[in-house]
C-alpha cells in the first residue's frame, strides 16, 4: 500500500466501523444518582467503564493537537520552498540547478508528511469523539438504570414484591450491561485498529526522515558555495 492510500484509509474513518462519532445530547456523567445496596452489584461494570473511559478522550485529542500542529508547521514551509526554488529560476550552473532539483525533492518530502500528519490528526479527532459518546452512552444508561431502581425499589411491605422487583432490574440491567459492553468491545477494536495503521505509518516516516536528512547534507555544500 502507497503512502498515500494508508494516509487515506487512516483519515478516512473505516477503522471505526459502525460506532458512534458523537454524543447525543449532554453528557449524563454528572447526573449520574447514587446507587447503592443490592443495586451496585448489577450495574458495577458500567461503573467500570466509566472510569476507564474517563480522560482518555482528552489525552487522545492532545496527541491529536500535536500532529495537527506539525501538519500546519509542514504546510507552512512548502510556499517557503516554493519561493526558494522560483528565486533559481533565473540562474544557471551546475551548483544552482543541483539545489534547485534538492528544493524539489524537499517539496516532495514535505507535501507526503503533511499529509500523514493531518491524516493522523484527523483520526485521532474521530478517535476522541467516539470515546466521549461512548462514555455518554454508558453513563446515560447508568443513570437510567438508577432512574428505574429508584422508582422500581420504592417502599413496600410485601417481602415477595421487592424480591420479584429486584428479578426485574437484574434482568433489565443484564441486557443493557451486555449491550454496553458490545459497544466497549468494538471501541476498543476499533483504536486497536487506528493504532496498528498508524504503526504502519512509522517506516514510512522513517524513510522520508532519512531522504530529508540527505537531501539537506547534498544542500548545504551548494549554499556554502
Amino acid at each position: 500500500m502507497s503512502a498515500s492510500s494508508l494516509a487515506a484509509e487512516i483519515r478516512g474513518g473505516a477503522w471505526a466501523g459502525g460506532l458512534p462519532r458523537s454524543a447525543l445530547g449532554a453528557p449524563a456523567c454528572a447526573e449520574i444518582p447514587g446507587i447503592a445496596g443490592v443495586v451496585i452489584t448489577y450495574v458495577q461494570p458500567l461503573r467500570d467503564w466509566v472510569d476507564q473511559l474517563l480522560g482518555d478522550s482528552a489525552q487522545v485529542g492532545g496527541v491529536a493537537a500535536q500532529w495537527e500542529d506539525a501538519a500546519a508547521s509542514l504546510t507552512e514551509l512548502a510556499p517557503r520552498l516554493r519561493v526558494g526554488r522560483t528565486a533559481l529560476t533565473d540562474l544557471d550552473g551546475r551548483t544552482v540547478r543541483a539545489l534547485r532539483e534538492r528544493h524539489d525533492d524537499l517539496l516532495a518530502v514535505t507535501r507526503d508528511a503533511a499529509e500523514w500528519a493531518a491524516a493522523t490528526a484527523a483520526s485521532l479527532r474521530l478517535a476522541s469523539r467516539i470515546v466521549d459518546a461512548t462514555r455518554t452512552y454508558v453513563c446515560e444508561v447508568l443513570a437510567r438504570l438508577a432512574r428505574f431502581a429508584e422508582q422500581l425499589f420504592s417502599f413496600s411491605l410485601n417481602p415477595l414484591e421487592i424480591a420479584h422487583r429486584v428479578t426485574d432490574f437484574a434482568r433489565a440491567a443484564a441486557d443493557l450491561v451486555a449491550a454496553t459492553g458490545r459497544l466497549v468491545t468494538e471501541l476498543l477494536e476499533a483504536l486497536h485498529a487506528l493504532s496498528a495503521l498508524i504503526q504502519r505509518l512509522i517506516p514510512i516516516i522513517a524513510e522520508a526522515a532519512a531522504t530529508l536528512k540527505d537531501v539537506v547534507a547534498r544542500m548545504l555544500p551548494a549554499v556554502g558555495l
